[in-house]
């Protein structure tokens, strides 16, 4: 698995469902710590998102992070996660985390795992995929 570029041009859209309390409470805190403005929040929950018109497909948006390059790059998963790292200087440990060699090869599955099962985890999100 490759890494993406670590000079990521900013802002970055990551998108989130809105409709599930864990999701928001997870923007809620994105926003709250981004300071230099490098993130765009999208709501996929809210009246007139639109997965065509972002560039991302919608069955797959609902499943798992996703992140929209300033360059139209979309990346998934652990690789969305380590864009928003990238973002927000209080993530400074998972940043260094996610560039050393073979962790995102242990950690997409792991968070595979998670994604498809966080809704049982956290037992407070209404959709069921």
């Amino acid at each position: 698995m490759s890494q993406p570029d670590t000079t990521t041009r900013w802002p970055a859209r990551i998108y989130y469902d809105g409709a599930c309390p864990a999701c928001r409470a997870s923007a809620s805190a994105i926003h709250s710590r981004d300071r230099f403005g490098r993130l765009r929040l999208v709501d996929i929950a809210a009246k007139g998102f639109s997965a065509e018109a972002e560039g991302v497909l919608s069955l797959r948006v609902e499943r798992e992070l996703h992140a929209k390059l300033a360059d139209g790059r979309i990346v998934t998963g652990i690789d969305a996660l380590f864009v928003v790292a990238d973002a927000l200087p209080s993530l400074a440990a998972l940043r260094w985390l996610g560039r050393l060699p073979g962790v995102r090869a242990i950690g997409q599955p792991l968070y595979q795992w998670f994604a498809t099962r966080r809704y049982t985890l956290t037992g407070n999100c209404p959709r069921r995929h």
